[in-house]
């Protein structure tokens, strides 16, 4: 039994799982990020790892999703014979990050008195990164407001709208933040970090408690 193989095919019948199990209209990534297996060219592994990243902002079809990934890693440990049944262990989950929207209201305002206010504005659609912020919020009983500022050379966006780049995502040629090409710019972005910080604390903290 070559775990290999098995792991290939794993990782062909994962990609069809969006697309068959999940509705048009909803969202859900499904990720193989990492595969380990062997250290021989000529040797048969005994095991082989896969780290799978599932993510999705609706809690029903994030668990019929891992339900779906979970059945075909099953399934395929027994179409190849495998000794006994596969390891799955869940190694990180995080609840979907909502930003409470009279807080962000008034962080978006108190940000567009540092930028200007046709450089913050809110995304036309929810980001699928991977995010513990919310839990922040929540464990302390109080709002919370998710929020991201620029790092790169703005030279490289010469001619493109910032609703154009909400709308359709970074140019191909621009590397995102979790590229290996991707290097920000110490100036401006640590002082504009700092300003849109403190502008936004400001509206809390100069508020009297309650």
């Amino acid at each position: 039994m070559d775990p290999v193989v098995m792991a290939a095919a794993i990782i062909m019948r994962l990609q069809a799982v969006v697309s068959r199990e999940v509705g048009a209209t909803q969202m859900a990534v499904v990720t193989v990020g990492s595969i380990h297996a062997g250290a021989k060219e000529n040797i048969i592994p005994e095991t082989a790892e896969l780290k799978i990243n599932i993510r999705s902002a609706n809690p029903a079809v994030q668990e019929k999703t891992v339900a779906a990934v979970k059945q075909i890693i099953r399934a395929e440990a027994t179409a190849s014979a495998a000794p006994r049944e596969p390891e799955i262990t869940d190694l990180h989950s995080f609840p979907v990050t909502v930003n409470e929207p009279a807080a962000t209201d008034t962080v978006l305002a108190a940000m567009a008195r540092v930028v200007g206010p046709e450089r913050a504005f809110t995304l036309p659609q929810p980001l699928t990164g991977s995010e513990d912020f919310g839990t922040f919020g929540t464990a302390l009983g109080v709002p919370s407001v998710f929020w991201h500022f620029g790092a790169l050379d703005p030279a490289l966006f010469a001619g493109f709208r910032p609703e154009d780049l909400a709308e359709e995502g970074l140019p191909a040629d621009i590397p995102g933040n979790h590229s290996p090409g991707f290097a920000p710019l110490a100036e401006p972005t640590l002082k504009v970090g700092v300003r849109l910080m403190l502008s936004a604390a400001s509206e809390w903290l100069a508020r009297p408690s309650s």
